[in-house]
């Protein structure tokens, strides 16, 4: 049984890489093609391999409201056994009924910003329902983000199957390739001092982050506590100008010497390394669904400390250790007495590997992805 499957996204993500490649990887009888724009178009020939039936097509580069371009875009299509948007992207739901009937299936994958921020927009969230109403399933990564969906969109949508899947983390698989002993090794390239704790500040450049509140936090610190600390602070992608980046590094660089401001692209090996000489993770941003850099820090052993608004009660619920912090003015002590016993808190932290492994791993996640495609098309063809 073939099954062939169209992916929606606009724009260049490593995430439809990663989706793509285990899905070809584990089950062979899959065909997969992707809309998405000419621009991004010209970096997934360069990193995906096409078979027979298997096409990238593209939308033209005309200004996000020209739907015109999307309109000649689908009405050439192929028929699909099933169509996924990855994420409630308005673009999508301008064409509901056009990409429905061109599939048998809609498949929603629905990512944290379309509920978290996204859906506070009344047209965006207009477009998204119109979306919605035409899906056959739906998943979310964690159990608390599907039931803010219910809430956000309706209790109608609970007549519709909601399933929860995963994507995986491709750096837990990097990871595992190091030696146990690569730290000192990696301090050095990195050039890291080899005897100070390293702390990493989120995981991306955008200011729902909070850097800045991190760091007038970090300044509180105890002086004893500060001077083992040295600080990473991602900025790779996110940054909303150059003007925030300047401040962010103006507020660390007044606190210590000891940092280093990540503002170029990593590959999936350098994310890796990063993970593997950091101690402690700080992740206190404003929303979010599941973060694959967290998750890596977990598996790794690493002391997360994390904003207990955050939805992680899945991971909780499987016994994975992680920190809760209330508010900016808790993250003080908290990260005083881990910087002070990290030894401690990181032997605590091995029991995450072999449950995060389960939890996060393309191994594993790549089997719910597959069970919906194969679910939706034994439907259609009795």
């Amino acid at each position: 049984m073939f099954i062939s499957l169209l992916l929606l996204c606009h724009f260049y993500t490593a995430y439809v890489i990663q989706l793509w490649n285990n899905l070809k990887k584990h089950y062979p009888n899959i065909r997969i093609s992707l809309l998405t724009s000419e621009s991004a178009r010209i970096q997934y020939l360069q990193e995906l391999t096409l078979e027979n039936g298997e096409e990238i097509f593209t939308v033209s580069n005309l200004p996000r409201r020209h739907f015109l371009a999307y309109y000649v875009a689908i009405r050439q299509l192929p028929h699909f056994d099933i169509i996924q948007p990855l994420w409630l992207d308005i673009r999508w739901g301008v064409f509901a009924g056009s990409f429905k009937n061109k599939a048998e299936h809609i498949y929603i994958s629905v990512g944290g910003s379309d509920v978290y921020r996204q859906s506070k927009n009344g047209l965006t969230k207009y477009y998204q329902k119109r979306l919605i109403k035409r899906a056959s399933v739906i998943s979310s990564e964690t159990s608390q983000t599907r039931e803010l969906f219910y809430e956000t969109y309706g209790e109608w949508t609970r007549a519709i199957p909601h399933h929860i899947v995963r994507f995986g983390v491709d750096v837990i698989d990097s990871i595992k390739r190091y030696n146990t002993d690569a730290v000192s090794q990696l301090k050095a390239k990195w050039n890291i001092p080899p005897d100070k704790t390293v702390v990493m500040l989120g995981y991306n450049g955008s200011k729902e982050h909070q850097h800045l509140a991190m760091i007038c936090a970090i300044e509180k610190l105890l002086p004893e506590a500060l001077d083992k600390c040295f600080f990473i602070i991602p900025m790779t992608y996110g940054v909303p100008n150059e003007a925030y980046r300047l401040q962010v590094e103006e507020s660390i660089s007044r606190i210590t010497d000891r940092y280093m401001i990540l503002d170029t692209f990593l590959r999936t090996d350098q994310m890796a390394e990063i993970t593997i000489v950091t101690d402690i993770m700080l992740h206190m941003q404003t929303t979010d669904q599941l973060s694959s850099t967290m998750m890596a820090h977990l598996f790794q052993g690493n002391v997360v400390l994390a904003g207990s608004w955050l939805p992680y009660s899945d991971l909780k619920e499987k016994g994975i250790l992680l920190f809760d912090v209330d508010d900016f003015h808790s993250l003080v002590p908290a990260l005083n007495d881990v910087v002070q016993n990290v030894g401690i808190y990181k032997k605590k932290c091995e029991i995450n590997r072999i449950k995060v492994y389960e939890f996060s791993s393309w191994e594993y996640c790549i089997k719910g992805w597959y069970s919906i495609y194969e679910a939706l098309t034994k439907r259609h063809q009795r």
